[in-house]
């Protein structure tokens, strides 16, 4: 979050941009980690689709309604709020990548101990 330092962000601003990334990052990565497969090619369940844009709403409602003030946050401009998906983006296929190298060797390891073992 260095790059709120040079762009000037109030202590409010920076906790938001903090609070958003969090919730949201936790929720998207959801998606990744849940399966073997790379992402786009496992449908998740309706229901983790329900309850991941639910409570991504609900961490947009706190931000953006009179609940802010009990949690000292500030609404955002858009050009935070493009900030963040950047670094979600980025995130989750640095994720996807890291999961996918993960398996791919967890799986020669279990063959090549399988081999071994004859």
């Amino acid at each position: 979050m260095f790059f709120l330092i040079f762009l000037g962000a109030s202590t409010k601003v920076f906790r938001t941009v903090w609070f958003l990334e969090s919730v949201i990052s936790e929720i998207l990565i959801t998606f990744s980690i849940r399966t073997k497969k790379p992402f786009y090619k496992s449908k998740p369940s309706k229901i983790l689709l329900f309850y991941s844009i639910i409570f991504s709403l609900v961490a947009f409602f706190f931000v953006y309604s009179e609940f802010n003030i009990l949690f000292d946050f500030s609404p955002l401009s858009i050009d935070f709020i493009l900030i963040i998906i950047f670094i979600l983006i980025f995130y989750f296929f640095i994720v996807e990548i890291v999961s996918t190298f993960s398996i791919q060797k967890s799986q020669l390891k279990n063959f090549s101990l399988y081999f071994n073992g004859l």
